[in-house]
């Protein structure tokens, strides 16, 4: 049986609206139309597969067949995701002769995808994602990564 001392309190709603608060917290959010376009461009992320390839492109420009590879898909199943990719800004398309070589749009997806790594995991995102790998300016922490197989732990 709890005790006085153990039971939780119900939470209770703020008994009085701050309309100052309110307003402004209302004013610093930006348009719908902004937010609904940061939505599409977090929805690229939800899937590990284009995660996967937009990190092969933070290390290095890819063309189809090399992507492929490198992230075990099939050649058709990559250019869809390629094709999302580039639809969404994520991604850029340059013919070198007749081969194409896909690279990130820029730098922001980068730092994105890295920011998420660390925040998602607790741990550095892989080399592609790091600024000293790349020769970017800035460095990366010095924080050893995490083996996969690790679990986080709650303290």
């Amino acid at each position: 049986m709890a005790t006085a001392s153990t039971r939780r309190r119900p939470a209770v709603d703020c008994p009085e609206k701050d309309a100052t608060r309110v307003a402004t917290a209302r004013a610093s959010l930006g348009s719908l139309e902004d937010h609904e376009q940061v939505a599409r461009l977090f929805q690229i992320f939800g899937d590990p597969t284009r995660l996967r390839l937009i990190t092969a492109l933070a290390r290095a420009p890819l063309c189809v067949h090399e992507l492929s590879d490198v992230v075990g898909l099939g050649q058709s199943a990559t250019s869809h995701a390629l094709r999302i990719l580039r639809d969404r800004g994520i991604a850029r398309a340059e013919r070198e002769g007749q081969m194409i070589r896909y690279h990130l749009a820029d730098e922001h997806i980068r730092e994105l995808l890295a920011n998420g790594w660390t925040h998602a995991l607790g741990c550095d995102p892989p080399r592609a994602l790091s600024k000293a790998r790349i020769g970017m300016k800035g460095s990366a922490s010095r924080r050893p990564a995490r083996k996969p197989e690790e679990k986080k732990t709650k303290r």
